[in-house]
């Protein structure tokens, strides 16, 4: 194997400009990490770069392959789209990689890339906008024009701008086809509230609002250069592609930075038990609470505390052991974190599927587990060393591609952490304790107000469901 990679930013060399010079060390001793009894020491070296018009992009030089992979961050997000018009950004997205320009029709594109095996990506998530292309070495040129030539110069062409209206409306109509996508959204909605920008889903009227000159205006809010992040690696001397980068981005009219700020949602959530009726043999249950946000002093223990109660990543987590293995009622039962920024909350949750006769009862042990993490009790000193060290292990694997490295990078700054995330993490890791998780399930977790959706057959799950208490139909037609 040419390297294994444990993951983390060892050091950063800095450049502003073309000018060079090293603000850190490119290679570092890492202690206490074993795999399979071997010290894991080789790190990538990664290189941070400031162009000339402001864009900082970070590199990592791999010459194993012909291929050069490249991505873009910029500030964007469909939680800023206008609630008339929601779907905006993600139609945007669809239309820059689909819509043509103004040199080139869309379909001259898809044939320039197909031919080339080239792939372009574009998308807008909930906080961040994501663009993405890669091209084996040979074709890196004609790539990175075709990528830019998209962003910055889109046409909208009129007949895939319907075709996409149609998709979008489309995905709508059949958005509650599995019950899975439902119980997520839905829980959102209840738990935010279904005004809530964090909770907003596209609909039929939202789509059939938006038009061209929408585009055209959210397009012109997008790519500034000094707030876009950049993530490259792959068979390309960062000089080099410094270069071209300049050049290229030099042919695109300048853009003013616009300053977009998450909107703030009042920390509330709905506890109580909600059902979306839905005739499947299969219930979908999702139950928690609104979430820590990404500068949580108790972000690690979390993490750990998590992966205790249900990472579905390990098959000794408490929710598996107790709802699969010794109950037998589902093959899934997990948990999960989300943080949230700093002006709106995250999610906490946990999800199972079970039967529709058993569905109350995988509900109270969901709940149980919840209460009994909560209380700390049986959270033991090796049950918390075995799931750390299960945390830093799967880091090694997760990053041992170049490319995710860098881009994670990318990510993790442009959600406000600071470039050396990756370590911090790693060694906050390394240092949670037993008394740390036991702390932040206190803290964080609140078994008393719980959010519990289900979907399922109402005519199997409502009479179980009112022994626990009241029910709560959520009415589909009225969605949102």
């Amino acid at each position: 194997m040419r390297r294994l990679i444990l993951a983390g930013v060892t050091g950063l060399c800095c450049w502003h400009a073309t000018s060079f010079g090293a603000i850190g060390e490119a290679k570092k001793t890492l202690d206490a990490l074993i795999l399979h009894d071997q010290v894991v020491t080789e790190m990538p070296s990664v290189s941070e770069v400031h162009l000339k018009n402001g864009m900082r992009c970070f590199f990592i030089e791999d010459h194993l392959l012909p291929l050069v992979r490249f991505g873009l961050i910029f500030p964007a997000g469909e939680v800023y789209d206008p609630p008339e018009k929601f779907g905006l950004s993600a139609m945007l997205a669809a239309m820059l990689r689909s819509g043509g320009t103004r040199q080139h029709d869309a379909e001259w594109i898809d044939d320039t890339l197909d031919a080339n095996a080239i792939k372009i990506e574009i998308r807008i998530e909930q906080e961040l906008g994501i663009a993405g292309a890669q091209a084996l070495t040979d074709d890196l040129d004609t790539a990175l024009a075709l990528f830019f030539e998209l962003l910055y110069a889109p046409a909208y062409q009129d007949d895939r701008f319907a075709i996409m209206k149609g998709k979008m409306a489309e995905g709508v109509r059949r958005r509650n086809d599995q019950p899975a996508h439902m119980a997520q959204r839905i829980f959102q909605k209840v738990l935010y509230g279904e005004e809530s920008p964090w909770a907003a889903t596209p609909n039929l009227d939202s789509i059939d609002r938006i038009t061209v000159e929408d585009l055209r205006a959210l397009h012109a809010t997008l790519f500034a250069p000094e707030q876009m992040l950049c993530a490259v690696a792959g068979d390309v001397a960062p000089a080099s592609l410094v270069k071209r980068l300049e050049a290229l981005m030099a042919q695109y009219p300048e853009r003013p930075a616009t300053q977009r700020v998450p909107p703030a949602v009042p920390v509330t959530g709905r506890p109580g038990l909600w059902v979306v009726p839905k005739e499947v043999p299969q219930s979908v249950i999702t139950v928690g609470h609104v979430g820590p946000v990404r500068d949580d002093p108790d972000r690690y223990a979390l993490v750990v505390m998590n992966e205790i109660l249900g990472s579905p990543a390990t098959f000794t987590s408490w929710l598996t052991r107790t709802i699969r293995t010794e109950q037998g009622l589902a093959y899934e039962a997990w948990s999960t974190l989300k943080f949230g920024p700093s002006t709106a909350p995250g999610m906490f949750y946990a999800h199972s599927k079970t039967r529709a006769e058993t569905t109350a009862k995988t509900v109270v042990l969901l709940h149980d587990n919840i209460r009994k993490i909560h209380a700390g009790i049986d959270v033991r000193a090796d049950e918390v060393d075995a799931m750390r060290s299960a945390i830093l292990r799967r880091f090694i694997f997760q990053y041992a591609d170049p490319y995710h490295l860098v881009s994670s990078i990318i990510r993790s700054i442009a959600l406000g952490y600071p470039a050396n995330y990756l370590d911090l993490y790693r060694a906050g890791i390394a240092a949670v304790t037993r008394e740390d998780v036991r702390r932040a399930a206190r803290t964080a977790l609140h078994p008393d107000a719980l959010t519990t959706v289900v979907v399922g057959d109402p005519a199997h799950v409502i009479a179980p469901l009112k022994a626990l208490g009241p029910v709560n139909i959520y009415p589909l037609a009225g969605e949102k």
